[in-house]
């Protein structure tokens, strides 16, 4: 009798398993189809009872700041991106000089104030500092009273042995690490700190540093530059869906006994705290063309989709190629663009979207009856045509309004588009373009 009794509760809970699995991954309702290799007939299926993701805006909109960036020059255009999360200085400038003097601070309070004093992530020294230093910096940055939430580390401890200093292995990195963030909590215990920051996803870095770190670090940080600027487009653009898998990877070895046995039980956030398409700052090529901005639109859904915690784009402002806007006058690249997109249409939960062709990329997004998409046709030749195919929708679509962004030879090219429809949406994208849309 006891054996009936404990098979019928094994089997309780294992359907109460199942029903709790099926709410929260709900099966798509999403036709099968065929994927076409660059049609200009397309259909977007999209799916307004399936929410596959809650939008975090400090997954999507982060950036890299330092004091040089004249953010004043651009206040305006900089509020409308709503950024949430920065991380300071930008680049390895922190580990070449001291970054976190008094004076420092009290200039990098005046850049935080001008974007909203988002989250904020501030370097410690760690090529050429001390444990002192790092200390130091925590004093220092209560006196001045600027918003710090997590400490970094150093930054891509992984190229310091370009200095001549070969030393610097993951194992003497994690040393390191461990004395700063001991020394800095015995100054300030509830302090949050994030590591290792390394250049690229070198994951013999970060297992080692995740193995030895696990029970101290919060917020496990790395950087992706993909392509050293002289890819080709297509070659470029095929790197984008590489972040999911990064993302997915390290989330698994944070919750993994194996791979940190230290720490598995623990709620280690990750960031992306630098990337871009390339990493090749006095080569603008990717930075500041259309590439870059499909490149930039496509990661963004990716990163939004999975859910990281923080991604900082590198950078802001003016930093050799990289920028959101062109040296001198501060017109907005591409990139800018996209951010501003990703900043004002989208919506709390992400939907399930679908494109019926490779060469359109899609991520949609709803509030109520309210939907938007963000579309991206890396075709270079064929306009596409759009047909958008809403599922369970119980309010007929009445309205469509957004903008087309398209590279120019002067710069960007935003065009507004809007209409009255009458249920059916149909839409005709250039090639080379990114979409911001809104349907009710």
């Amino acid at each position: 009798m006891k054996k009936i009794i404990l098979c019928l509760l094994l089997a309780l809970v294992f359907l109460t398993g199942c029903t709790e699995s099926k709410e929260v991954l709900k099966k798509s309702s999403i036709p099968k189809f065929s994927v076409t290799e660059d049609s200009t007939e397309v259909t977007i299926y999209f799916d307004v009872k399936n929410i596959i993701a809650t939008i975090k805006p400090e997954s999507i909109r982060g950036m890299n700041l330092n004091n040089s960036m004249q953010v004043a020059k651009v206040v305006d255009k900089a509020l409308a991106l709503k950024i949430p999360t920065i991380t300071y200085p930008a680049g390895n400038m922190g580990d070449s000089q001291d970054c976190n003097r008094e004076i420092d601070f009290s200039l990098f309070s005046l850049q935080q104030s001008m974007v909203n004093n988002p989250f904020t992530f501030v370097q410690t020294r760690v090529f050429g500092g001390s444990v002192e230093g790092a200390v130091q910096s925590v004093k220092n940055a209560e006196k001045v009273g600027i918003r710090v939430d997590v400490w970094s580390i150093g930054n891509e401890p992984d190229l310091y042995h370009k200095a001549h200093a070969p030393e610097w292995t993951p194992e003497y990195y994690n040393k390191v690490f461990r004395e700063q963030v001991m020394a800095m909590r015995a100054y300030k215990p509830d302090i949050k700190v994030a590591g290792p920051m390394v250049s690229q996803p070198k994951d013999d870095w970060i297992l080692s540093f995740i193995k030895e770190n696990g029970d101290i670090v919060d917020v496990l940080a790395w950087h992706w530059y993909p392509t050293s600027g002289d890819a080709s487009d297509e070659l470029a653009l095929a790197t984008a869906p590489d972040i999911v898998n990064q993302i997915r990877r390290y989330r698994k070895w944070l919750k993994d006994p194996a791979t940190n046995p230290k720490g598995y039980k623990r709620d280690i956030k990750l960031a992306l705290t630098e990337y871009a398409i390339h990493w090749n700052t006095p080569n603008k090529r990717h930075l500041a063309d259309m590439v870059g901005a499909m490149w930039l639109a496509e990661v963004l859904g990716y990163l939004a989709r999975e859910g990281i915690d923080y991604s900082h784009y590198f950078c802001f402002g003016e930093y050799g190629g990289h920028s959101l806007f062109e040296p001198g006058n501060f017109a907005p690249r591409p990139s800018y663009w996209v951010f501003n997109f990703y900043a004002n249409y989208i919506a709390t939960n992400m939907i399930d979207v679908a494109s019926s062709d490779s060469k359109v990329k899609v991520f949609g997004f709803k509030d109520n009856d309210v939907y938007y998409f963000i579309i991206v046709n890396q075709s270079q030749k064929n306009i596409k045509k759009l047909t958008l195919s809403p599922l369970n929708l119980e309010k007929k679509l009445s309205k469509l309004e957004g903008k087309i962004l398209t590279g120019e030879l002067k710069g960007p090219k935003i065009t507004e588009i809007g209409s009255n429809i009458d249920g059916n949406v149909l839409l005709e994208v250039p090639p080379y373009s990114v979409t911001a849309l809104k349907v009710e």
